[in-house]
């Protein structure tokens, strides 16, 4: 928030991101300088853990939670410093390594839910090594277990508390052997929920490239820190997997369908794939160890050093930079003025088509009204009892049909529209660009002809005008209806016949990535778009 209040929307988010990345590589210099030593592979590592397709991945695809890792690292050195001052003193880094752990929970909670069983390997490690006293390790454990359990108890009663009441959507169910799949969800997640496999083969390549798949092989050759980080990294890839890899009808992963049935909450992770960033600080040290090793050898003064210790995440950058991820994939985020003047009027919008995620939801930090028709809502399992109850207004069960299929009568009684506006909604949105977008999954689309496909939106635009009158307002591919009545808009946003009647937005509407995979065939043609 405060970055939004200093910038403004949307302006306030590349700086947003800028300040995450800098806070990744700031956090795991220290760790690598542990981890790796001083110098030039130190910092080659910090570029490469910057660098991380994964990092760059959720950055693009909007998802900036995941990709604020500031707490990883530190969470992770501190674990490693446990043991090292038996004083008092050395509470402090238990004390500082159950509170990284924590706090990392609360920016996205299986990061911090599977930092706690990474750990579990170190702790394994160091206690069968005898690398310090083993009542000095035993007790900082359990002084880190107990720093973590106070920072994320507030948040874990209350989810106990939730799931307890029935009011957490996609929990397993339970039955079956601890062996059975997941349930396929009422959103876009199968039984196979999203594992690692799926980003190789059709979304951004992670460790399938030149640079992490050849730099982890470098350091297998050179590296130090093999059992210890290579079992790391290990352990977060066959969690990341998923349940079930996607070969033949199906292989089933028994260590995951064992966490799934019986670790409390792990069967809410439907996005598995996630636990490869833990990989990735495991390989980006690796790495850095590999070019410790390297450099020495290689002479030619502390420049040459640098460049040599640079170059793989240069590398890294060319390969993510053909795939669309460096740098950084971005689109134009400015709210239409339509959408400010709405705000300035006041009332809630009725956005078309509804059940379609859509980029208008972040322009209500504009115009700061009721909105009704975007985000999670093409997710049934999301849906709260309210929205499904106001999917059953007729005047909203009627629009929702006709976006749908514009032949669409729209004989709703006048009283489930008089209600709504009791409710405080004002204005009905039409997006002309995502009926384009959302028209091919219905059977009109299938039946109708090219022309009828093409003149769409407008005849669902036409149908709405016969109801409710002529638009107020439009701008691009919105067009707005006032159900109020007495809106007088800005001349540049009063309907003329060209913005009423002519395309000006594309048919299709999908991120650039995936378009460019669909191109390169990574991806399936979408079904029936033209």
């Amino acid at each position: 928030m405060p970055f939004q209040w200093i910038f403004g929307f949307p302006r306030y988010q590349p700086v947003f991101v800028a300040v995450i990345l800098l806070g990744n590589a700031l956090s795991f210099r220290p760790l690598a300088r542990r981890v790796v030593g001083p110098g030039a592979a130190a910092w080659g590592a910090t570029l490469l853990w910057e660098l991380a397709p994964y990092t760059l991945f959720e950055l693009m695809t909007g998802r900036l939670t995941q990709a604020f890792l500031w707490f990883l690292p530190p969470a992770v050195l501190a674990f490693l410093r446990v043991g090292e001052d038996r004083r008092w003193r050395g509470l402090r880094a238990p004390i500082l390594a159950g509170l990284a752990t924590g706090m990392l929970a609360w920016t996205y909670w299986f990061y911090g839910y599977f930092l706690a069983l990474l750990l579990a390997w170190l702790a394994a490690l160091a206690l069968f090594r005898g690398e310090r006293p083993r009542k000095a390790l035993i007790r900082g454990y359990l002084v880190a277990g107990l720093a973590c359990l106070l920072v994320v108890a507030p948040g874990v009663w209350a989810m106990a508390g939730r799931q307890a009441a029935g009011a957490v959507p996609g929990v397993a169910e339970g039955g079956g052997s601890w062996l059975s799949w997941p349930e396929t969800l009422q959103n876009n997640v199968a039984s196979t929920l999203h594992g690692y496999l799926l980003l190789e083969r059709h979304g951004q390549p992670m460790f399938g490239n030149l640079a992490w798949g050849g730099g982890v092989l470098a350091w297998l050759a050179l590296g130090r820190e093999r059992l210890r980080f290579g079992g790391f990294a290990l352990i977060a890839l066959a969690f990341a997997l998923g349940p079930v890899l996607p070969v033949g009808e199906g292989l089933p992963m028994p260590h995951y369908l064992f966490a799934y049935h019986h670790l409390p909450f792990f069967d809410r992770l439907w996005f598995p794939y996630r636990l490869v960033v833990f990989a990735f600080l495991a390989a980006s040290l690796g790495i850095g160890t590999a070019l410790a090793r390297l450099l020495p050898r290689l002479g030619g003064g502390a420049r040459r050093a640098w460049l040599v210790a640079a170059l793989p995440a240069l590398v890294t950058a060319a390969e993510q930079h053909r795939h669309l991820a460096f740098p950084l994939l971005h689109r134009d985020f400015r709210p239409p003025a339509v959408m400010r003047w709405v705000g300035e009027v006041g009332g809630g919008l009725i956005e078309l088509p509804i059940g379609i995620a859509r980029v208008s939801i972040a322009w209500q930090a504009v115009h700061h009204q009721p909105t009704f028709g975007g985000m999670g809502e093409n997710a049934p399992i999301f849906w709260p009892p309210g929205f499904r109850r106001r999917l059953r207004n007729g005047f909203i069960h009627d629009l929702r049909q006709l976006t749908r299929d514009p032949r669409t009568a729209l004989d709703y009684d006048p009283a489930d529209r008089e209600r709504l506006v009791a409710e405080g909604f004002r204005w009905v949105v039409l997006d002309r660009h995502l009926v384009d977008a959302d028209l091919h999954r219905w059977p009109w689309y299938r039946r109708a002809s090219p022309a009828e496909r093409d003149r769409a939106p407008f005849a669902v635009q036409d149908r709405i005008t016969r109801d409710l009158g002529e638009p107020v307002a439009a701008e691009g591919p919105l067009v707005v209806w006032d159900l109020v009545g007495g809106a007088e808009p800005p001349e540049d946003l009063r309907p003329t016949p060209a913005s009423l009647n002519e395309r000006t937005w594309p048919t299709d509407d999908m991120p650039a990535y995936e378009a460019h995979y669909r191109e390169l065939g990574r991806l399936p043609a979408a079904p029936g778009r033209r």
